[in-house]
């Protein structure tokens, strides 16, 4: 009888141990699988509350036209916003940099002001997320 008990003793242990492995198994794969999370969406007062203006700038283009326009930029998150507040000169000569090099061609063929956009986005992701870029005032001579 000894013999019967010690292997139900040890059947119950392997089924144990089984139950044991499933659970750490089903665990692992719960944390690593990516969680779908909705998007935040701001509301129009947040949006303007986390962004930056640059003050109007005129510069050549690489073409020797020129260029006057006010930017904003849309920031991801308030971090960025005050970094972008605490850099103010080292923007303004980033974006005068992009302008100068670009033409005004550039600027004036199809899609050539999201193509800047994008080359700005680009050039101050230095200082956090810009989500945005808005011209809001531009002239091209």
């Amino acid at each position: 009888m000894k013999e019967g008990s010690l292997v139900k003793k040890w059947l119950w242990m392997i089924i144990a141990g089984g139950v044991l492995a499933l659970v750490i198994v089903v665990a692992v794969v719960f944390l690593l699988m990516p969680h779908s999370k909705k998007p935040v969406v701001l509301s129009a007062t947040q949006l303007q509350a986390l962004q930056y203006t640059i003050p109007s700038l005129t510069t050549n283009l690489s073409d020797n036209s020129m260029i006057q326009t006010t930017i904003v930029l849309q920031a991801d998150s308030p971090k960025t916003l005050a970094t972008l507040n605490s850099s103010s000169a080292q923007i303004n000569n980033d974006v005068i940099g992009v302008l100068n090099s670009t033409s005004g061609a550039q600027i004036n063929a199809p899609n050539g002001l999201n193509v800047l956009r994008n080359r700005l986005i680009k050039a101050l992701s230095s200082f956090g997320k810009i989500t945005a870029v808005y011209f809001t005032s531009f002239i091209v001579q």
